[in-house]
């Protein structure tokens, strides 16, 4: 890359702290990790985005821990999001970096995409887009021996 690149050793530093936890909110995730019984009555009915309204059951409750529409990862994911962004700028990737920039695919269909920046030497559009996991979502907790019961009824289900 003509000395230009992330191996200058420049750092992007992530805008968002650390997370703390009240006791009840710990004891939740860790009782969802270790998959104990909470305090959450269930079936529990939550209203999540886009006017989706889910029937949670002790096997997915986990989902209040993570839930975009209670902002558990929207604050980090922006912040992975800005510091990617800073980063192609900082380290001589390109001249300019933007983000949550809305883009048409081949097929017509539009989406957001989170980084977007031009290579100068191969003047190609670079997309870059952030994902944020976390231990206790459906999917960490849907593969292995944590998933209990209701996923392995669903997993059966979907597979007859």
């Amino acid at each position: 890359m003509n000395g230009r690149g992330f191996g200058q050793g420049r750092g992007a530093r992530l805008a968002c702290g650390a997370f703390t936890f009240t006791r009840a909110q710990f004891q939740r995730i860790l009782s969802n990790f270790l998959g104990l019984e909470g305090a959450i009555s269930v079936p529990h009915i939550h209203h999540c985005g886009g006017g989706v309204t889910r029937v949670l059951t002790q096997g997915t409750t986990n989902h209040l821990q993570v839930c975009p529409v209670l902002g558990r990862n929207s604050a980090l994911h922006d912040a992975v999001r800005d510091a990617l962004s800073h980063l192609v700028v900082q380290n001589g990737v390109t001249d300019a970096a933007v983000v949550e920039t809305r883009l048409t695919a081949a097929d017509g269909n539009t989406f957001d995409a989170d980084v977007v920046f031009f290579d100068p030497s191969s003047r190609a559009k670079v997309i870059l887009e952030v994902s944020i996991f976390t231990i206790g979502s459906d999917t960490s907790l849907g593969r292995g021996a944590r998933a209990g019961l209701d996923a392995w009824g669903q997993r059966a289900a979907a597979s007859a």
